[in-house]
């Protein structure tokens, strides 16, 4: 019987030790820790009072894992990575720690609460949070996603003022699980971070944050009720609008 060449031999060493690689790490690559790094200062700071969900919205169909290894040549999913819970606080948290390094005085408000000293309220919404990596080629694992977070400014009306989605995208070539995943997580939060940063001094963002909410349509005042008026008194039959006298002797004449 012929012995298995060694390309044979090299295949299924390999395959036993990225399964046994993701027996001891896949289950434990979460969770990860959202963080950033240095964000840039904008030429322009402000002061101003902000009000700011405490809780980002989560839009992606599938809220359960922030990112996925993958196993084999084929990149089968294997396992799951997350992230600190409650993940809509972490990245709401994340938002607002960009706005306070642009200057603002932010207060942390849950939908529905009337914003401080009428100022406007700022909403968040993921609208994609997730990265996977490939660890056929260990020791070298490239490990990617991208972020895409909404940005919606509401005046004291609760109209909308602002909108705009920022996106960017990370990766990592840690050799290690978890660390990839921090990597690229932290790469891509540091990157949309910035663009909020810019935005929100921008002179788009600032127009609409001074702008003064529009007036209320007055409202409308129902008409009174009609006035009822006697019917005027019926003419005489046969009459042509002239006048009836009386001759001397009672008899009626025209």
């Amino acid at each position: 019987m012929r012995s298995p060449s060694p390309f044979v031999g090299r295949f299924v060493t390999r395959s036993a030790f990225v399964g046994a690689l993701f027996a001891l790490t896949a289950c434990s690559a979460g969770p990860i820790a959202l963080t950033h790094h240095p964000l840039r200062k904008p030429n322009t700071t402000f002061d101003d009072t902000l009000a700011v969900h405490r809780s980002a919205r989560d839009l992606r169909h599938d809220q359960s894992r922030i990112g996925r290894p993958t196993l084999s040549l084929f990149a089968i999913p294997a396992g799951s990575v997350t992230a600190g819970q409650p993940f809509g606080n972490e990245v709401a948290r994340l938002v607002v720690s960009a706005l306070e390094w642009a200057g603002y005085d932010v207060e942390v408000v849950d939908p529905g609460d009337p914003a401080p000293r009428s100022s406007p309220t700022l909403a968040v919404a993921i609208e994609e949070f997730f990265f996977k990596n490939y660890t056929w080629l260990y020791p070298f694992i490239k490990t990617w996603g991208d972020i895409r977070l909404r940005v919606t400014l509401y005046d004291a009306n609760q109209e909308v003022a602002f909108e705009r989605t920022y996106s960017a995208e990370g990766e990592s070539s840690c050799g290690d699980v978890e660390c990839g995943f921090f990597e690229a997580t932290t790469d891509a939060l540091t990157d949309v971070l910035n663009q909020i940063v810019q935005g929100s001094s921008s002179r788009e963002f600032r127009v609409a944050f001074e702008q003064p909410p529009a007036a209320s349509p007055p409202e409308e005042v129902a008409a009174p009720p009609p006035v009822w008026e006697p019917a005027a008194p019926a003419r005489a039959a046969g009459g042509q609008g002239g006048s009836i006298q009386r001759t001397g002797d009672g008899a009626a004449r025209d």
